[in-house]
């Protein structure tokens, strides 16, 4: 993926994503990763913990939701049946930027990475 996406700051997002060197609070290399002993909770819902895959398949911010679902109808055409996988392996898929064929594969990466900047700002 690196050589598919030209956007260096859409490459930077996805990548430290991938190494959970993110901005969410719960990413394995902030030093205030805890609070108190306990992991800090989603800066929009404030109900569980703040993490890729609470944020990018479940928080309910509504911002959050409207793109989720925008993206999610573009992923049905790289990967059949896209909404109805379980969260597992959405998050699989979109971390591993689209393990499908060759042909759409550029497509779906720029795509993914679009989808997960807009998650993250």
């Amino acid at each position: 993926y690196l050589n598919q996406i030209h956007n260096s700051y859409v490459r930077s997002t996805f990548t430290k994503l991938r190494i959970d060197g993110n901005k969410l609070s719960n990413c394995k290399y902030r030093s205030y990763k805890f609070k108190n002993g306990k992991k800090t909770l989603c800066s929009f819902c404030k109900i569980v913990n703040d993490d890729v895959y609470h944020r990018l398949l479940h928080c309910k911010k509504a911002n959050l939701v409207t793109i989720r679902n925008e993206y999610y109808q573009i992923f049905e055409k790289y990967y059949v049946n896209f909404k109805i996988k379980s969260n597992e392996e959405k998050l699989k898929w979109l971390l591993n930027g689209g393990n499908i064929n060759i042909r759409k594969s550029s497509e779906a990466i720029e795509n993914i990475c679009k989808f997960i900047n807009k998650m993250y700002k």
